[in-house]
């Protein structure tokens, strides 16, 4: 229930540096800072009703962490940081954060299993919003649920990291996992712009998603090596592409 404020953009402004249980931050405000909050190793950490923005990367979540939850907060970040950056989370639950530009990816999770990200307001000016990517042992995460957000690319700007309009809006490398009821949009985005790619990971399931991204053959996209991903109610047949795999099936709107 307090400020902790820089005068530039370095430093860290609460930094657990070794494994950390139940840490709790509530109604904080933390700005002009490298780093909002790290935290290393953390068991059921609550980062709740904070302003955490105007910072290169809002909240790290490093080594591994379970039970996690990143509730009810506005977040920012920079170009050179991202919003929300977690290791190998176990169980973790972002939901109720509006998250606004302009870090390089709003939401990205290594190897993350058996989380939520539910009911937060995304916005951006880059793709790859949110990232399911592999740990740097090549471990993929499985079973988690990204559910009634809305995922707006408020307008398009080259990213940061050189990914171009083919990574994806959101971008999947992990198994299992169920993506439903978001509303993802895109503004000024080139010809032929992805938004969801599952690069890697089976039985997928992609349900009844509102997908407002013009002049594109590529709402849905699933990478040829990925099986058994089904698309529902979604995207019409012409802007999904299965990769020439029949598994990966689509039940077009």
């Amino acid at each position: 229930g307090f400020d902790l404020r820089g005068d530039t953009n370095a430093g860290v402004g609460i930094d657990g540096v070794s494994n950390t249980d139940r840490v709790v931050i509530d109604n904080m405000t933390i700005n002009n800072v490298g780093i909002g909050v790290r935290l290393h190793a953390a068991d059921a950490p609550r980062i709740t009703n904070s302003w955490i923005a105007e910072t290169q990367s809002s909240i790290l979540l490093t080594g591994a962490s379970q039970q996690a939850e990143i509730k009810n907060n506005s977040l920012g970040a920079q170009p050179k940081g991202t919003t929300i950056y977690m290791e190998n989370p176990d169980r973790f639950n972002i939901s109720g954060n509006n998250i606004y530009p302009d870090g390089a990816s709003a939401i990205r999770i290594l190897n993350p299993v058996h989380g939520s990200i539910v009911g937060n307001t995304i916005s951006a000016y880059y793709n790859g919003m949110i990232e399911f990517l592999p740990n740097s042992d090549g471990a993929f995460g499985n079973g988690n649920v990204i559910s009634s957000n809305v995922i707006a690319l408020e307008s398009w700007h080259d990213n940061p990291d050189g990914k171009d309009n083919k990574w994806g809006i959101v971008h999947i490398q992990a198994f299992s996992n169920v993506i439903a009821g978001n509303n993802i949009l895109a503004n000024g985005s080139p010809a032929n712009t992805t938004g969801i790619l599952v690069m890697k990971g089976d039985y997928n399931r992609i349900a009844n998603n509102v997908m407002n991204i013009s002049d594109t053959n590529s709402k849905v996209v699933i990478n040829g090596a990925a099986n058994n991903n089904w698309v529902i109610y979604s995207t019409e047949g012409f802007a999904f592409q299965d990769g020439g795999n029949q598994s990966n099936k689509n039940i077009g709107i």
